[in-house]
C-alpha cells in the first residue's frame, strides 16, 4: 500500500537557449510518484539528456495537492500550443488517470495502433482480453515481471 502523500510535482528545464523559452525556463510540468519524472516510455515529451534538469517543485503531496500545483504551475508558465507561454503540455494539468482501467473498446484501439502495455500499475491486465487477429505485444520490462504468456484453450 502507498503512503496517501508520496505524490510530486516537476518539471523538465531546457538546456539551451531556444525560440520557446531561455535556457533554465520548464518546458513540461509534470504530476508523479515513484520514478515517474524519469520515465522515457511514459512522456509525450521528450526527457532531459541532462538529469540535473529535471527538478521538483513539490514533494510529499497526496495526489490532489499535487494535481491542484500541477495545474498552478501548467497556468503560471502557460501553454506553447494555444500560444500562451512556454511549456509543452497538451492539457491544463490536474486530470490524473491513477487506477485507471480502459474499456475494452479503448483497449482493442490502443491495440490497433500498435500501443505497448507498459506497466501493470497503468492499465488492468484483464481488460486486454479482446479477440483479435493481433498478438497482445509486452513491453519487454512488463513481460518479464508478468512471466510466461498463458496458454490458449483449445477453441
Amino acid at each position: 500500500m502507498s503512503d496517501l502523500s508520496d505524490y510530486y510535482v516537476y518539471a523538465y528545464l531546457r538546456s539551451k537557449d531556444s525560440e520557446n523559452g531561455l535556457k533554465g525556463t520548464p518546458y513540461y510540468i509534470g504530476k508523479g510518484r515513484g520514478n515517474r519524472a524519469f520515465t522515457p516510455y511514459r512522456h509525450r515529451v521528450g526527457l532531459p539528456v541532462n538529469k540535473d534538469n529535471i527538478i521538483f517543485l513539490g514533494r510529499n503531496l497526496t495526489e490532489e495537492q499535487a494535481l491542484e500545483a500541477e495545474r498552478h504551475f501548467i497556468r503560471y508558465y502557460g501553454r506553447l500550443d494555444l500560444g500562451k507561454g512556454c511549456l509543452r503540455n497538451q492539457t491544463d494539468g490536474g486530470q490524473g488517470t491513477s487506477g485507471r482501467i480502459l474499456s475494452i473498446a479503448t483497449c482493442q484501439k490502443l491495440r490497433d495502433i500498435g500501443v505497448f502495455l507498459q506497466s501493470q500499475r497503468e492499465f488492468d491486465v484483464s481488460q486486454w482480453r479482446v479477440k483479435s487477429d493481433k498478438p497482445l505485444q509486452l513491453s519487454r520490462s512488463y513481460a518479464k515481471k508478468r512471466g510466461p504468456k498463458p496458454k490458449k484453450a483449445a477453441a
